[in-house]
């Protein structure tokens, strides 16, 4: 009998570039992604997009709805049917928590090699990313704008302070202490 060759499990879509926008709405980040996709082959390929922290609204492939379904543990994943580049276009949002006095939360995005994050909202506010303050830089609209460089983890802990409240935050511990003593 002959021995057929073994097949060999290829990668039938990547996706080698996403950037989102994000802009504080009361208590929430409204976001806009954008996900570079190449398929390589025809035929129907899956590719996974695990976002976490956030509620997809709405998603378009090419201005077309996208065919998108759900994995038995939640994962969303994308459903393509022909060979070539395309652009992912997603709406999202993101509910912040209260945590001291400022906004917090915590991000998932796909492991995507070139993904960034550009989040706006108006002076006043810092933004910390992993207990680091990033600088802001002017926006188009006049507004501050934060770049934030997503890593292949994919996960983005944001914290919204009040720009007076400084970066060089500290516990605070009080102590209460009494010593009695004897002079002589």
């Amino acid at each position: 009998a002959p021995v057929l060759p073994a097949v060999q499990e290829t990668v039938g879509a990547v996706m080698p570039q996403a950037s989102y926008e994000a802009q504080l709405a009361d208590r929430e980040l409204r976001m806009t992604g954008r996900v570079q996709i190449a398929v390589l082959r025809e035929g129907w390929q899956t590719i996974d997009l695990p976002f976490g922290g956030m509620a997809l609204e709405s998603a378009r492939l090419g201005g077309q709805p996208a065919r998108l379904g759900r994995k038995d543990d939640g994962t969303l994943f994308l459903m393509l049917e022909k060979e070539g580049r395309f652009e992912l276009e997603l709406e999202m949002s993101a509910p912040l928590a209260s945590k001291g006095g400022d906004l917090a939360t915590t991000l998932k995005f796909p492991p995507v090699p070139a993904s960034e994050m550009r989040v706006r909202f108006d002076k006043g506010k810092q933004l910390h990313v992993g207990g680091t303050t990033l600088e802001s830089e002017a926006g188009p609209d006049g507004r501050q704008q934060f770049r934030v460089a997503v890593g292949r983890g994919g996960l983005v802990p944001l914290v919204i302070s009040e720009r007076f409240a400084g970066g060089n935050r500290a516990p605070l511990v009080l102590v209460h202490s009494r010593s009695t003593g004897r002079i002589e």
